[in-house]
């Protein structure tokens, strides 16, 4: 699992077992590519 630090300096640890995610917007679409999350992305929409 990855972890993440966020501007203040605390790191997360994101549980994406078993999510599945429909992105409505561009950047999120891009923030999950970077997170390396794309094989949890089932829909996007044509924005």
């Amino acid at each position: 699992m990855h972890e993440l630090e966020d501007a203040s300096g605390t790191v997360h640890s994101p549980d994406f077992r078993g999510s599945r995610v429909v992105s409505m917007v561009p950047s999120v679409t891009q923030t999950l590519y970077a997170l390396r999350a794309q094989d949890r992305l089932v829909a996007v929409t044509r924005f």
